[in-house]
């Protein structure tokens, strides 16, 4: 019992000499002694275990003494806020002497929480947020340290940009609002960096490896684009054995078999099907082969285009403004004042979009947009580019293109051959083109070299005898292909060759020359300007003047026909030579016989056995014996083929046959030869129809 008393006197004294050495501490404190309330407070911390390490809490977090660290501070408050749950209600009464309590470790812990995030706020290094977070569990400020924490690491991993760099990011921080821009940065360095040197090989690597990633789509368009750069039909069908699951293949199919069917001919598309049997849509192709062999024609209706065939069963719905008849099976159509084109089965093609275009032209057509234009195939590749104010289609593998100031011509990678730089151009003809420098025309051939230099001020294209007339300053002449002189310039006009030979003058007579410049006829007979027109040889022979009268000569000059007469119709293989005398015209034979006499006021030669003739003001059809075909009721009569004429009555047109019966009635403003052989185009004021002259039948568009 002794023992337990004296037992319980020493903790008595023992709590005693503690409890003073606290009060000293706090004093100490209150005297800003804060080496001896350090020494104090660390002496009692085993023993008052929330007062003393609050106390050095205080003195750690007050910056105006030379123990200041918020570290330790943050350490001891939270050693306090630990233990003063430990506390019972008798030692919580011994503190609040000090003005402690729970509120008030909360609130100094509070504080050094606000206190740590102001000092680390403006840091760079992610470390600190982090060592914030980890060390301060439970601080208001939490939220903010991760955002800015996260704000640093990702703008790390932009700085770094590699895939590894972002996909460590978003696994790290997994709940970062950047989490999403992560990783779609990182699906695209993981591709940029798989795909870097831009090969196919690589692109198909990438992906069989990365089926998931969402730039699997891009990696299939460049395998597609490097394959078929050059846009070939063997590119295409490389690509479509090499690549079977690549989402291009289907357009790879379509786009070969256009390239391979560019003219649409039902005999290409034939081949294209012995070549690749392995076309997955056969029966496209059989509806095709079916429809290129039909003859498509358009029709209007109702204001509105479409097509029919030769039986006028409708084949595409009358819904555009206007269409242009098919060419390398696409007809160019309008709509809304927009231009596209589409084929047989009436599907668009190219879409509707364009402002101006032409008709397929070896597998090419001439577009514009913008006011400017270029040049698409059948798949809707550009392949001129649409930047020109002029384009030309091509020509010996050349394209007239222009600016607003100058001509130049392209190839058919768009590479502009020849800079525009020229004053003029035209289209080539056969390997040539007239050009025009400083005022000066010249030519050159297909690769831009001048063969004729630009100094003559008139200037043709080489024609089919390899000859081009020229005029150098106030003569004509005539030049080879290499610019040589084939005929001096000392004459006063060259005309046009026909029959190999070509009209020349000199001095007011005119002869003829052959392709090497030779004279084969010489300058003897009268000129006129007239003669470059009429002096033309024809199957042989030609009419000349002399001493104002028109006689018939052979191409080897010799008179087959005296100057006899007022003017003199061509010289053919029938008797009946159409010639005027005293203003009226009539018909004789070779031997000069007058076979019909001169009543007419104009007379053309005899075909089939008719011949038109005007009598008066009015035409009309005679026979060989100078009767009546056709009275001279009408205003106009041409010669349609074989089985009649287009003839005028009034405003309006019909078709007679030389029996003078009907074949078509006079309800027509206008007939001409259709674009289509063998048929006639029939207009009338809103509307036309067509005639097929073998079948002797209308076409037009039967009633649905």
């Amino acid at each position: 019992m002794k023992k337990i008393v004296l037992f319980t006197a020493i903790i008595l004294i023992f709590n005693a000499l503690y409890a003073g050495k606290i009060d000293k501490a706090f004093r100490a404190l209150e005297e800003y002694d804060y080496f001896g309330a350090k020494e104090l407070f660390e002496r009692t911390l085993d023993h008052d275990i929330v007062a003393a390490p609050y106390g050095l809490s205080l003195i750690y977090s007050t910056n105006n003494n030379p123990f200041y660290n918020l570290d330790s501070a943050y350490k001891y408050i939270a050693l306090a806020d630990t233990n003063f749950s430990k506390l019972d209600e008798k030692d919580r009464e011994d503190i609040l002497k000090f003005n402690i309590d729970s509120l008030a470790i909360e609130n100094l812990k509070d504080s050094v929480d606000k206190w740590v995030y102001q000092l680390i706020k403006s840091s760079l290094d992610v470390s600190d947020f982090n060592q914030y977070l980890e060390t301060h569990k439970d601080a208001s400020y939490r939220s903010l340290v991760k955002a800015r924490r996260n704000d640093l690491a990702f703008e790390a991993a932009k700085a770094e940009n590699t895939a590894a760099a972002f996909e460590l990011f978003y696994l790290t921080y997994p709940n970062a609002t950047e989490v999403t821009e992560a990783k779609n940065r990182y699906d695209e360095r993981l591709f940029k960096e798989n795909t870097s040197n831009g090969k196919a090989a690589d692109y198909k690597y990438f992906i069989n490896k990365y089926p998931e990633s969402p730039y699997v789509n891009e990696a299939q368009d460049s395998v597609y684009s490097i394959y078929t750069r050059e846009e070939t039909v063997e590119n295409y069908y490389q690509f479509i054995k090499a690549n079977p699951s690549n989402n291009h293949v289907d357009e790879a199919w379509r786009n070969m078999y256009k390239l391979y069917t560019a003219d649409y001919s039902p005999q290409r598309i034939i081949e294209f099907r012995i070549e690749y049997p392995d076309y997955p849509y056969l029966d496209e192709l059989k509806l095709d082969m079916k429809l290129a062999a039909k003859v498509f024609l358009p029709f209007q209706e109702n204001d509105k285009w479409g097509f029919m065939d030769e039986e006028g069963n409708l084949m595409v719905d009358a819904i555009y403004d206007y269409v242009e008849p098919y060419s390398e099976g696409l007809a160019l159509v309008l709509k809304n004042e927009q231009l596209g084109f589409i084929d047989k089965a009436g599907k668009v093609i190219i879409p509707i979009k364009y402002e101006d275009g032409e008709s397929f032209k070896g597998g090419l057509a001439i577009v514009a947009a913008n006011d400017l234009y270029g040049m698409i195939d059948r798949t809707n590749k550009v392949k001129v580019p649409i930047k020109y104010e002029l384009i030309g289609p091509f020509k010996s593998n050349l394209a007239l293109v222009a600016n607003e100031t100058a001509y130049g011509y392209v190839n058919k990678s768009a590479e502009e051959v020849v800079p525009l730089q020229l004053d003029f151009a035209t289209d080539f003809e056969d390997g040539y083109a007239l050009v025009e420098i400083e005022g000066k025309k010249g030519i050159i051939n297909s690769v831009g070299k001048l063969v004729v230099p630009a100094i003559y001020s008139y200037l043709e294209n080489f024609n089919e005898y390899n000859v081009a007339s020229a005029k150098k300053d106030s003569l004509f002449g005539l030049l080879n292909k290499s610019g040589g002189e084939q005929l001096p310039f000392e004459y006063d006009q060259v005309g046009e060759f026909s029959g190999g030979l070509a009209l020349v003058a000199k001095g007011g007579k005119y002869g003829y020359v052959d392709r090497i410049g030779e004279f084969k006829i010489p300058l003897k007979y009268d000129y006129n300007a007239e003669a470059l027109v009429w002096g033309k040889m024809e199957n042989g022979y030609t009419k000349f003047l002399s001493k104002n009268k028109y006689g018939i000569i052979d191409s080897a000059g010799n008179e087959v026909f005296p100057a006899l007469f007022e003017d003199v119709g061509s010289f053919k293989s029938n008797d009946f030579v159409a010639v005027k005398k005293r203003g009226k015209w009539g018909y004789t034979n070779k031997s000069l016989k007058l076979l019909i006499p001169y009543d007419y006021n104009y007379g053309y030669s005899f075909s089939d056995g008719a011949a038109i003739v005007k009598a008066d003001s009015l035409w009309g059809i005679i026979n060989e014996k100078g009767k009546w075909l056709i009275e001279p009721n009408y205003s106009s009569i041409t010669r349609i083929d074989s089985i009649g004429f287009k003839v005028k009555s009034g405003d309006y047109y019909g078709v007679l046959n030389s029996s003078n019966d009907t074949l078509i009635a006079f309800n027509y403003k206008k007939i001409t030869p259709s674009s289509f052989g063998g048929l006639l185009k029939l207009e009338k004021e809103n509307s036309f129809i067509y005639f097929d002259l073998k079948k002797m039948q209308f076409i037009e568009p039967k009633k649905q």
